[in-house]
């Protein structure tokens, strides 16, 4: 039992090295692999209380609303209670909509630690 407790706490150290200090990006142009690997490590994250400092959504944007974002690869990002900055960039040319841009805030409300949203 203390091995796994240990393993743990490796884990969610490990997890908040990755998430507290930099800026976690998800580009469209990932495989659906890495998407959906940093997908989870931010779920372990904020549910885990472990802040998340910056969290980069590059060109892949479909939808948000006040469950979530979903992405154009089909993930969903679930409402990040302890993300503190979200940044989101669109494809050159290109700009949000009035409906996604009432999502995206929407999105916002709900992470309660948010304190930058670009």
């Amino acid at each position: 039992m203390l091995e796994q407790t240990n393993k743990t706490d490796r884990f969610l150290k490990t997890v908040s090295d990755l998430v507290s200090s930099s800026v976690t990006t998800i580009n469209k142009d990932e495989s659906k692999l890495m998407q959906r690997s940093t997908l989870q490590i931010l779920d372990v994250a904020s549910k885990n209380q472990v802040p998340i400092s910056c969290l980069v959504l590059d060109k892949g944007l479909a939808e948000a609303n006040d469950d979530g974002i979903s992405l154009e690869s089909g993930f969903h990002i679930p409402v990040l209670s302890t993300i503190k900055k979200l940044e989101i960039r669109l494809e050159k040319g290109t700009e949000l909509t009035q409906e996604e841009t009432l999502g995206v805030f929407s999105y916002a409300q709900e992470c309660h630690n948010l304190k930058n949203l670009t």
